[in-house]
């Protein structure tokens, strides 16, 4: 099976090939990318899409959500952990699983999601 390191970007939520310039240009809008922010006391937890299988998985992780801890200038400031997806539905689940599970005070590395 191979694995593919294509770049794909979004449109109205459905991931479609790309260039690598179109791809950068879609990068670099966080704002545009951006599937899920939440802050839960000191903790940011951001989920974006990627648009590249940065990890080279199979199935390909084209998404990923980031725990950071946040500092004292409300930047987001070190990363804590982080979880890979392959669609836009399971990096929305993925999103709201780990909220909740910071508002409960779970440890980050209990938190297991489901690869697809």
């Amino acid at each position: 099976m191979s694995i593919d390191l294509g770049y794909y970007i979004e449109r109205e939520g459905v991931l479609v090939p790309a260039t690598l310039e179109e791809w950068g240009e879609f990068f670099e809008d966080l704002a545009h990318r951006t599937v899920g922010r939440s802050i839960v006391s000191d903790m940011e937890i951001v989920t974006v899409c990627t648009g590249h299988n940065a990890e080279a998985t199979t199935p390909p992780s084209f998404y990923s959500t980031g725990v950071f801890q946040r500092e004292n200038n409300d930047k987001l400031g070190t990363m804590k952990r982080e979880w890979f997806y392959s669609t836009r539905e399971a990096a929305e689940r993925g999103h709201r699983r780990i909220v909740e599970a910071v508002r409960r005070g779970d440890r980050l590395s209990s938190i297991r999601m489901e690869r697809a």
